[in-house]
């Protein structure tokens, strides 16, 4: 793929995955509005409450972006809204900051050619795993959750509601991992393949087993899976933390991805 083909299939995949659980998960929605994709969890946390960008028809337009504003307003819930088109990147700005939404963060919009990975070996006492299982979902709902402090409560109600449902592992296009140190999980990651590339999401480690380079581990294992699959290409938004351990992999940057977020007004 050509670097303009691979943002674009970055920017769907990123819409895929945002949705790929939602039909799983009692009070979850999935709306479009023109080009624009609303990926609402019914929860009261970002991290699910998602606009994507899924359609290349319209372009950034205006009334679109009012009908997005006008549901997430409704609905009393924090949204975040990505934009990984840097071409469209001022005008989007420009709509989404008039619109209540404002700048909350700017990742790396990262890629690799898996023919070019750079994959550490697995260290002897770490088992990685693909969860193939309703508890190891939830596993991975309370390793993601504890990103936050205190720990984001409804991002682990939302993954165990969606492992409550029947074949949800892998069938809607995402691949999770879990690393085991002594029997227990302590990093995690998800991998949604669609477009043509994997979209790696959601790495976490437990606070107390970072920086034994457990992630990088997880990842490396993850990616090998992926090529074995036949998939060519990975892509990412990591922080400036994160970046730097993507690159060791062989990860490289591709543009900026940012998200703009809404939070409801306090009443009372």
């Amino acid at each position: 793929m050509s670097g303009s083909e691979l943002r674009r299939a970055s920017e769907l995949n990123l819409a895929s995955h945002a949705a790929c659980l939602h039909g799983d998960v009692p009070g979850a929605l999935v709306l479009r509005f023109g080009d624009f994709q609303v990926a609402d969890s019914g929860m009261q946390h970002d991290t699910y409450n998602v606009v994507a960008r899924a359609g290349f028809q319209r372009g950034f337009d205006t009334s679109d972006v009012v009908a997005v504003r006008e549901h997430v307003a409704t609905s009393g819930r924090p949204f975040s809204w990505w934009v990984a088109d840097e071409a469209i990147l001022p005008r989007a700005e420009l709509a989404l900051t008039e619109a209540g939404f404002h700048e909350s963060e700017v990742e790396d919009a990262m890629v690799l050619a898996l023919r070019d990975a750079v994959l550490p070996p697995i260290d002897a006492g770490l088992d990685v795993r693909v969860v193939d299982s309703a508890q190891g979902l939830r596993d991975y709902g309370a390793i993601l959750a504890a990103n936050w402090d205190p720990p984001a409560e409804d991002v682990q109600r939302f993954l165990s509601a969606a492992a409550r449902a029947p074949g949800t592992t892998g069938e809607r296009g995402s691949t999770f991992y879990l690393a085991h140190v002594e029997g227990r999980p302590v990093a995690g990651a998800e991998v949604h393949v669609a477009h043509g590339v994997a979209g790696v999401y959601g790495v976490a480690t437990l606070a107390a087993h970072r920086g034994r380079g457990l992630a990088t581990q997880l990842m490396a294992a993850a990616l090998r899976d992926v090529d074995a699959r036949g998939v060519p290409w990975a892509v990412l938004e990591a922080t400036e933390g994160g970046s730097s351990i993507y690159r060791r992999l062989g990860f490289r940057s591709m543009g900026r991805c940012v998200e703009f977020g809404f939070a409801p007004r306090a009443t009372g």
